[in-house]
């Protein structure tokens, strides 16, 4: 083993912390980009409706 392995994990520990944080953030706008899609759809069937 290399001598530079035994920091690995505390290494991958960090960026595995941070891709979560990045993941659940990228989660968070895609949610919100579908529920204001969903509202204009609706608010695009509505108008529809009444033509």
């Amino acid at each position: 083993m290399c001598c530079g392995s035994h920091n690995m994990p505390r290494n991958e520990n960090i960026n595995s912390e941070n891709q979560n944080k990045a993941d659940k953030e990228r989660l968070n706008r895609l949610e919100t980009e579908v529920k204001d899609t969903k509202r204009m759809i609706e608010g695009l069937k509505d108008k529809f409706d009444e033509v």
